[in-house]
């Protein structure tokens, strides 16, 4: 007896060298050629290879083993010897060759990048380059790299080298002056309108609109909250509550109407 089959133990291709049956349990014994070794499994454990597979489950199982094999493989070559783990490989939609791994961690080793990209003809520098100000990025290490070095000439230091700082829009203050909201936000953040629409908790939002005319503390997050909020309420109130459809064309309305798309 000499046939293939599948073992769900191992996750592989077998051989199947020997089957017997012994009180009632079947057992066979198996050669992996992944391990180059012969093991016995429950005949249970085994499918043929003609069976049909399920594609959807095979795609996705496909994607995941790609995926977890990128991160093993960058693992792998990122080792505490070399250096701290690369992010860009992983996030790269293509896969980086070793040499392009060893410049791009040797380009990253010091705390400033100056590294000469000189390999030879046809082996990747535009890739390594790439991988370079990926990393970089994905670090937090720079944003905007080749505008800051296109500027760097003729501003100063000071200027070019800033490191990247988020936008804060004074969100609340915009809103409420002296401890007094507008009355189209008082409108929209009531009670009964909020209950109306049903998309956020009464008591929470009065609880924010209070710490905020009470001209308590308040950080990023309630700050988008309420931005949040009465972006919502207004446009429920623009285009459900109060929406009103355009009444029809009627035959002196200037409006020309194609019979076709044009190609």
């Amino acid at each position: 007896m000499s046939t293939w089959a599948y073992s769900t133990i191992h996750n592989s291709a077998c051989q199947v060298i020997e089957e017997q049956t012994l009180w009632g349990q079947t057992v066979c014994r198996i050669w992996l050629p992944t391990q180059d070794a012969v093991v016995r499994v429950a005949r249970a454990a085994l499918r043929p290879l003609t069976v049909a597979l399920n594609p959807t489950l095979e795609v996705h199982r496909i994607g995941y083993v790609a995926a977890a094999a990128k991160v093993a493989e960058v693992l792998d070559g990122s080792n505490t010897a070399d250096g701290p783990v690369l992010l860009a490989p992983m996030a790269s939609n293509v896969i980086p060759l070793p040499h392009q791994l060893r410049a791009l961690a040797r380009a990253i080793a010091g705390d400033r990048v100056r590294y000469l990209l000189a390999d030879e003809v046809g082996l990747g520098k535009t890739i390594e380059g790439g991988l370079i100000m990926r990393e970089l990025k994905l670090r937090g290490l720079t944003e905007k790299f080749l505008l800051r070095e296109c500027g760097r000439r003729w501003l100063p230091q000071k200027i070019w080298a800033r490191p990247k700082r988020p936008y804060r829009a004074p969100i609340h203050r915009s809103f409420c002056q002296d401890g007094k909201f507008p009355d189209y936000v008082r409108e929209a953040c009531s009670p009964e309108r909020l209950r109306e629409a049903g998309f956020f908790d009464p008591g929470a939002v009065g609880q924010l609109l209070g710490r905020i005319a009470q001209g308590a503390a308040v950080g990023e997050t309630d700050d988008m909250a309420l931005a949040g909020i009465i972006s919502t309420q207004l446009l429920h109130r623009s285009f459900i509550r109060d929406f009103s459809a355009a009444p029809p064309l009627g035959p002196h309305d200037n409006v020309k109407v194609r019979g076709e798309l044009p190609s």
